[in-house]
């Protein structure tokens, strides 16, 4: 706080007095003052826009999550989705059983070449 002269009678009264008490002249703000206060009060106004914004891109990412979410849960929890899940489990088991298939048949052949091999043999010693 200090003080200043009264524009209009020259008596000292304080910076923050609304009127000087010795004329009743009404006392203005400085207009450093003013510019700090409107600065202030813009700057609040920023802080407060920023914090709504903030607040709604919050709330969008948060709705975007939960669509998602439910998206996937819906996806792959429908009943198509489960049947190609079951679909796709049993050509896997097909496809195992066809290699076993496969490895028994040459075991077969094998074993097939093997007796063909062993009555050409003994046919030859008789």
């Amino acid at each position: 706080m200090a003080l200043i002269n009264c524009p209009e009678c020259g008596k000292e009264i304080s910076d923050t007095a609304k009127h000087c008490p010795n004329c009743g002249f009404k006392n203005q703000p400085s207009l450093k003052e003013s510019v700090k206060k409107s600065i202030s009060g813009i700057d609040e106004q920023k802080k407060k826009k920023i914090k709504i914004i903030a607040i709604i891109i919050v709330i969008i990412l948060v709705v975007i999550g939960a669509a998602i979410g439910i998206g996937y849960a819906v996806y792959y929890n429908s009943p198509g989705a489960t049947l190609d899940r079951k679909i796709r489990a049993q050509q896997d088991e097909i496809d195992i059983l066809n290699d076993s298939i496969e490895r028994k048949q040459q075991e077969i052949d094998d074993l097939e070449n093997a007796w063909n091999r062993y009555e050409y043999y003994n046919s030859k010693l008789n």
